[in-house]
């Protein structure tokens, strides 16, 4: 799309051991990001030192923000606050984009002006311990589509900048499960479209750190997220359903 600039959000907290492989993921996109926004969420590791190096080389706008740990949506929040992109893109990270995640994206929206934001196709891959099967299944059942294919996780997902300002922002006080919400509540507001993109473009990353939902609090917090979305859909005619999200075709 052109003259259609990009932004994306990184927020990282204690990700040394990731963060040069999620930048190397950005900078293999084969349509550039235009601008890189990473919000270090109060990081106790070498995180801060290490940022510096591993954007040295990058060509696109990069802005560095360090914050007071406050938990992952509100990283995203200030990150998109600063950011200035027509669309906003999220990475996590400890997780990765395939080389055409954003290139394909961006044709999507550019065929389907009508859509507000795409969701690509996941692969979600593990480091093959012991609870890697469980938490593969514990992912799959809260988080994905009824295809399978597909994660409501906020860097599986571009979204017009528009969005924000008519969704509201991402619920800061949400430790888990907050691109959960932010999903459902596109879902139910009626002016706003998302579809699905057949192709994978983004991988989840399974791993002895990550803020996975194996935890009884992620388990609480997720069953929270559902049933507030249940009670805002709740009239006297009973749940109002989710609108079903479109497959829309290959590229």
């Amino acid at each position: 799309m052109a003259g259609f600039d990009v932004s994306v959000v990184l927020p990282v907290f204690n990700g040394e051991r990731f963060i040069r492989a999620a930048v190397a993921s950005l900078a293999a996109q084969t349509r550039q990001p235009d601008q890189l926004v990473i919000v270090d969420d109060g990081s106790t590791d070498a995180t801060p030192d290490l940022l510096p190096d591993a954007v040295k080389d990058l060509p696109w706008n990069v802005r560095l923000l360090r914050t007071v740990n406050s938990g992952p949506a509100a990283a995203r929040n200030a990150g998109i606050a600063e950011s200035s992109g027509d669309a906003v893109a999220f990475l996590d990270v400890d997780d990765l984009w395939l080389p055409d995640f954003l290139n394909d994206q961006l044709q999507h929206l550019d065929r389907h002006r009508w859509l507000d934001y795409v969701v690509s196709g996941a692969r979600i891959e593990a480091d093959g311990g012991s609870r890697s099967l469980q938490q593969i299944q514990q992912i799959q059942r809260w988080r994905a589509a009824r295809d399978g294919n597909h994660l409501f996780v906020f860097g599986a997902g571009l979204f017009r900048r528009d969005v924000f300002r008519r969704a509201g922002e991402i619920s800061p006080e949400l430790r888990f499960g907050e691109d959960l919400d932010f999903y459902l509540r596109l879902s139910e507001a009626p002016d706003i479209h998302g579809a699905l993109a057949p192709e994978t473009g983004y991988v989840y990353r399974l791993h002895d750190t990550n803020m996975t939902l194996d935890s009884a609090a992620a388990h609480l917090a997720v069953t929270r997220v559902i049933k507030r979305s249940l009670d805002r859909r709740r009239g006297p005619d009973g749940i109002r359903p989710l609108p079903p999200l479109e497959l829309l075709p290959a590229l």
